[in-house]
């Protein structure tokens, strides 16, 4: 892109503005995150600073942020995004990011910033601006995302057969403890992730989240063992993530605790493991290979089955027999088969 900047600088290299930049970083996020909000928190960074490279030309590398007044700059930055084909949701997200650090800026002295309480009022108000300038792009791109994700939905019948397949392959496969294969084990993670999503419309990251504690933790019932995870993309919204589990299902989690001692990267404190000992985020390219070495067509990922499930009905029964005895109401997301993730 035009306004990007090489971003391996040394810190002693660093222009002032630069140093506010990662000052606000720190301020704004944990030290501690990584996954995929480490990846927002470096975009949202790279975000701010090609508007201030763009809006400063000339004028940033002074030290100050005077070139700021000039709140216009922020529509003409908008349209910048526009002619450079940004979708209207990713524009947005870069608005939201520039008015969090504008805030951010106003609580520095005068001196540094260059800049009053009435500059960044204006900042606020013209960031506001396009915001609601953009709610008709966004209302008219949302509804052409809808339209195409409508012509990739999975066949339902596809969906109910994989999971019939997967409940009589797992616990042949969970015999891993006589092989020691990785390999096995792979296939493990790709046909257990799979079950659950295609039956419950969760995200990838309530699979990869998934923790040993949490799985040791569940809460036990009579006739169920629900595993709550914390870690997921609406925690803010909806609290843990379930996954009602009959006995029988939670035989698969618990033997593959057992067997998964001796393993590569075993330690790990995520269920789903890598070899390096991290959370396993191949487990999409897991599922991927039993979803087509089971003779399934397409190339599916799990947001085509979230994508189905919405699409036909929020009481979607995969099968109508295998559900009487599997699926237990979900708890605290308000929905049965599509929960809180």
């Amino acid at each position: 892109m035009k306004y990007s900047r090489r971003d391996n600088f040394k810190p002693e290299e660093w222009p002032k503005y630069e140093h506010i930049l990662r000052k606000y970083l720190g301020y704004n996020y944990r030290s501690d995150c990584e996954g995929r909000k480490l990846e927002n928190e470096k975009m949202a960074l790279t975000q701010i600073r090609r508007f201030l490279i763009f809006a400063g030309e000339g004028q940033l590398l002074k030290g100050g942020f005077s070139f700021l007044k000039k709140h216009e700059n922020i529509r003409i930055w908008v349209n910048e995004l526009k002619n450079q084909g940004f979708k209207p949701t990713t524009i947005k997200i870069n608005l939201i990011n520039l008015k969090s650090f504008f805030s951010f800026l106003s609580n520095f002295p005068a001196k540094i910033t260059q800049l009053n309480p009435n500059d960044f009022n204006w900042l606020k108000l013209a960031t506001g601006q396009q915001v609601k300038d953009l709610k008709k792009e966004l209302t008219s791109h949302r509804q052409n995302v809808r339209k195409l994700s409508s012509k990739n939905l999975v066949s339902k019948d596809d969906m109910a057969a994989f999971r019939r397949e997967a409940r009589k392959i797992i616990p042949k496969k969970l015999e891993l403890r006589k092989t020691r294969s990785r390999i096995c084990l792979q296939q493990i993670f790709g046909l257990m992730a799979g079950y659950f999503v295609v039956g419950t419309g969760h995200r990838t990251g309530v699979m990869t989240n998934l923790t040993v504690g949490e799985v040791t933790g569940a809460e036990h019932g009579d006739s169920s063992v629900v595993i709550e995870v914390a870690l997921q993309k609406s925690a803010g919204t909806f609290g843990f993530a379930q996954l009602s589990l009959t006995n029988e299902y939670n035989s698969w989690f618990t033997t593959l605790l057992e067997i998964r001692h001796g393993l590569e990267g075993a330690e790990s404190n995520f269920f789903f493991f890598s070899a390096s000992g991290g959370r396993c985020l191949k487990i999409l390219q897991y599922f991927q290979s039993e979803w087509s070495r089971m003779g399934f067509g397409g190339r599916f990922n799990f947001r085509h089955f979230r994508t189905t499930m919405v699409h036909h009905t929020k009481n979607l029964s995969i099968d109508e027999e295998e559900d009487s005895q599997s699926n237990v109401p979900l708890r605290g997301s308000g929905r049965e088969i599509l929960c809180s993730a």
